[in-house]
C-alpha cells in the first residue's frame, strides 16, 4: 500500500494531463490531482498540501 492509501489517477499541470502517472512522477505546487480512495484519506493528503 502507498503512503496515503489512495491512488492518483491523473495529474493536471497547466494544459497538460498526465493519465496514470508513475510513482516516480513529481507532484509540483499548482498541480491538480485526480484521485480515488477513502474520503478521510483524501482529506489527510489534502491537509498536507497546506504545508
Amino acid at each position: 500500500e502507498n503512503k496515503y492509501g489512495i491512488n492518483v489517477l491523473a495529474i493536471k499541470r497547466n494544459d497538460s494531463l498526465n493519465i496514470s502517472p508513475r510513482a516516480k512522477d513529481v507532484i509540483k505546487k499548482g498541480d491538480f490531482l485526480i484521485v480515488i480512495g477513502e474520503t478521510k484519506k483524501i482529506n489527510k493528503l489534502a491537509g498536507k498540501a497546506d504545508h
